[in-house]
């Protein structure tokens, strides 16, 4: 006997398996894969309740590193397969124009790998000198960087060779391997400002998040070929594919599950609490999954060890109402929904990056506009 399954039941059981995927790293998927990935735009289901906030930031342990750094910004760990430290980190202290690479077991000893990036700024009221904004690995050797340029529509991807540790060579920003740079009469009049502060590498495919408020902003992709990027090309458009802008965090959901691409997308910098979080297929670049989460603005995403997602809330509007964020599963009124749950009250968090043995780490621009008050700071806990 064959069961029917009406219309109706069939999508709402293909929402509840990205569900799944999204929030549910102990669950076996591999099944749904298929499926999964069959998804159309009109497909794509908007959440738009969220539970209430939680904190519980009193179970974690949040240690300062490093201090006094000019508007950190990306970080990336040096890809490594110890489950314990100490690890090696390479930071853009964005506000510095320069790339810096400390090891947590000496993180005082602060060393020079890139230098002489232009400067622009970053956002309003309050508006931030910046200039490398986001980081990526390529290779264990080789990193990529999303460069802030002097003027709107001038950013570009950047791959530089990492120069051998304490060896004192210090690259200046135009000694890169090669760069790849936006179709700036594609887009530059679409968006307010092409800001490359999200990235994330997928493995033949390097994703990035650029520019826009409110309704606008793109995801732009770039394949990589023998340890390099080619051209950077639009992939998703938000406003046709959500209606809804101000992308920043970009992340990939690991394995065993359905690799789909997780984007954070702030909305409004004037609105609270309306950023959201969007599953996209990587494959084709359509929605998959449209959530609320009630906070202000997401400004990076990773992954723990365990499969859980993290978030960072930049909080354009009031700089003490961010913090990282745990992202759980939820219902609200019967429905599909998440709930962000602070674990760290940390003051205007941008970069996350998880080390094998559970540790977080998160570089923050701290209090004041263009103060020297950023931090390189460590949580550690049951993450």
């Amino acid at each position: 006997m064959t069961m029917k399954v009406s219309r109706k039941g069939a999508k709402a059981q293909r929402r509840e398996r990205v569900f799944l995927c999204a929030f549910a790293p102990l669950r076996e998927v591999f099944l749904l894969t298929m499926s999964l990935l069959c998804f159309s735009a009109a497909q794509a289901q908007t959440f738009v309740s969220f539970a209430p906030l939680g904190d519980e930031s009193a179970n974690f342990e949040t240690q300062a590193l490093l201090t006094d750094l000019d508007n950190p910004a990306g970080l990336a760990l040096l890809p490594t397969l110890a489950k314990s430290g100490p690890y090696v980190l390479i930071i853009a202290e964005s506000g510095a124009g320069r790339v810096i690479r400390v090891s947590t077991d000496s993180p005082e000893q602060v060393e020079e790998v890139v230098a002489n990036f232009p400067l622009g700024t970053f956002g309003q009221q309050p508006e931030y000198r910046v200039g490398p904004l986001s980081l990526a690995f390529l290779t264990r050797s080789k990193f990529v960087l999303g460069c802030k340029g002097e003027i709107p529509g001038a950013d570009v991807l950047a791959s530089y060779s990492l120069p051998a540790k304490g060896k004192g060579t210090v690259l200046t920003a135009n000694e890169h391997d090669h760069t790849v740079e936006p179709l700036q009469t594609e887009l530059a009049t679409q968006v307010d400002d092409l800001q490359f502060s999200g990235l994330a590498m997928a493995g033949k495919n390097c994703f990035v998040t650029t520019g826009g408020q409110d309704s606008q902003g793109w995801i732009l992709r770039s394949s990589v070929e023998a340890n390099r990027l080619s051209k950077l090309r639009p992939f998703i458009d938000l406003q046709k594919a959500v209606d809804f802008g101000g992308p920043a965090g970009i992340a990939i959901i690991p394995p065993p599950r359905p690799p789909f691409l997780v984007v954070s997308l702030m909305g409004s910098r004037k609105t609270p609490q309306d950023s959201r979080l969007v599953y996209f297929v990587p494959s084709t670049g359509e929605p998959a999954l449209n959530l609320a989460t009630g906070l202000h603005d997401i400004i990076s995403l990773a992954y723990s060890p365990s499969g859980q997602l993290y978030a960072a809330d930049f909080s354009w509007h009031d700089e003490q109402s961010g913090g990282v964020y745990r992202i759980d599963d939820a219902r609200v009124e019967g429905r599909q929904a998440c709930r962000a749950v602070k674990i760290a009250a940390i003051v205007r968090p941008f970069g996350l990056v998880f080390a094998p043995d559970g540790s977080l780490f998160v570089t923050a621009f701290g209090a004041g506009e263009n103060a020297k008050r950023g931090m390189l700071v460590k949580i550690s806990g049951k993450l």
